[in-house]
């Protein structure tokens, strides 16, 4: 007879009540879900298939695609899951491309030249740092061999195998990728997909640099995770991605309530009449929509009107596309003004249309009028909560003007002002690296809520702010400062 194993009190092993994470209540199982990695969940979803619903709603709520054909794939396999499907709410499209280089002959010496590693940097050019005129002639010399070292270093730590391996899956890529943007039978899987997505109600699209470390690791064979799409062309990328995306989810009869583009740029709906109409139906149940312009379109350049081989049709559908979202809570808009001569102006974006419900708008690096901004505040001065001002450029008007006339109109829960701020009548205002005590004052200013003191101006409201100031500090400040003063 096996003698029955006991615990250290005696009773019977077999008798003692353990812990179950099955009879864990609901509310603490997403708990502990909200603190854990998804790899720590699907761990969880495999030992006990009781709280597999659970751990699906945090484990597949946000696909992350990439342009690799594994992973279209796993958003279909996805999408046909009878279970996971109904948790997925978010698709986030990672859709920088490799880089395929202009010259054959140079393909593989520029790949070279790119590559990463542990005990690679890429390369780096010989600097004449003006620190070293002043010192001995050696100290260049020298500074420039250790350079030269770096640059070789992927040789001491890969093999001409290795390298010969990567450089052929590297190509490989390319050409997966270059597929996959050809055929047809992508537009189609993703079609396919989103009509099993029913609760797919938010899209981000990105080709920024700097990638998540889920596209490096998927193109580390290839020592390509670095090799990502000329700048210049990220903004062709995205918008065409962007197309594609909300032309499928027009088929698919889905409701988008959330956009989030970055790296748009000059060719923005510049597509076919039946592709635009598919992506402004796919749009009209938007609520958030934010857009990142990385080149400036010629559809929002004041010079493009002038210019004769312009598409006055394309630049009127693009200043149409938020308008197509006529239920939108909050609306972000902002340009890379460093890359562009003329910033954009504001009135191309929003005209004299009005959102019923916008509640948060933000504008960053473009330029305005005084009037088409007042009149923009005016028209939502019912709804707006919150405002923001990025680097922004009076045409026309003064700020001080503008201010108080926005005071009049809006009843702010916040405002803000970052960037650089001003006129062709001479204000200026560089928040970034001027006084913080300002720009909390003019914040301050515009949303202040006090009927009995609306009517006041800037500067007699600042001079009041600062009195009011000096007042509560007055009994803080050292014995003798005042005296000084």
């Amino acid at each position: 007879m096996v003698p029955t194993k006991t615990n250290q009190t005696g009773t019977p092993e077999d008798s003692v009540t353990r812990p179950n994470i099955n009879h864990l209540p609901s509310e603490l199982l997403h708990m502990i879900c909200v603190y854990l990695e998804p790899r720590d969940i699907a761990t969880i979803r495999i030992l006990d298939r009781i709280i597999a619903e659970v751990g699906l709603q945090y484990l597949v709520s946000q696909i992350h695609l990439i342009p690799k054909p594994d992973s279209f794939d796993r958003l279909l396999a996805v999408a046909e899951h009878p279970l996971a499907s109904r948790y997925v709410n978010s698709l986030f499209y990672e859709a920088d491309l490799l880089r395929s280089f202009r010259h054959p002959e140079e393909d593989r010496e520029l790949w070279e030249k790119s590559l990463v590693g542990p005990s690679h940097a890429s390369p780096l050019e010989e600097v004449q740092d003006p620190h070293f005129a002043s010192a001995c002639g050696h100290l260049p010399k020298r500074y420039n061999r250790g350079t030269s070292a770096v640059v070789l270093s992927h040789q001491q730590h890969y093999t001409k195998r290795e390298l010969q391996r990567a450089y052929q899956t590297y190509r490989s890529y390319r050409a997966e990728q270059h597929r996959l943007n050809e055929s047809a039978a992508y537009e189609e899987a993703m079609v396919r997909a989103m009509k099993r997505l029913p609760h797919l109600t938010s899209i981000f699209i990105s080709c920024e640099r700097g990638n998540t470390n889920h596209f490096r690791a998927a193109f580390e064979a290839g020592l390509c995770e670095d090799v990502t799409s000329d700048p210049r062309m990220a903004d062709q990328i995205c918008a065409s991605q962007l197309s594609l995306l909300l032309s499928a989810a027009d088929k698919a009869g889905l409701q988008i309530k959330k956009l989030i583009c970055g790296s748009l740029g000059q060719i923005f709906l510049s597509c076919s009449l039946e592709r635009l109409d598919a992506m402004q139906r796919s749009i009209q149940s938007l609520h958030n929509l934010h857009l990142f312009f990385s080149h400036i379109p010629l559809e929002f350049d004041s010079n493009a009107a002038s210019n004769p081989h312009g598409s006055s049709s394309a630049r009127a559908d693009n200043m149409q596309f938020a308008m197509s979202a006529p239920n939108l809570e909050t609306l972000s808009i902002r340009f890379d003004k460093d890359r562009a001569l003329d910033p954009p102006d504001l009135k191309h974006l929003v005209s004299d249309f009005h959102w019923s419900y916008l509640a948060s708008a933000t504008f960053a690096k473009m330029s305005t009028g005084s009037e088409i901004l007042v009149g923009f505040c005016d028209r939502h001065a019912g709804t707006l909560k919150d405002l923001s001002l990025t680097d922004i450029s009076l045409y026309s008007g003064r700020w001080a003007t503008t201010f108080y006339e926005m005071r009049q109109r809006l009843k702010l829960d916040k405002m803000a002002l970052a960037g650089i701020i001003q006129s062709v009548e001479g204000d200026y205002w560089n928040f970034e690296i001027g006084d913080h005590t300002t720009k909390l004052m003019i914040e301050r200013y515009i949303a202040y809520s006090d009927e009995t003191q609306r009517d006041l101006s800037l500067g007699r409201f600042i001079m009041d702010f600062r009195q009011a100031l000096a007042k509560r500090w007055a009994p803080h400040r050292p014995s003798g400062l005042s005296a000084v003063a």
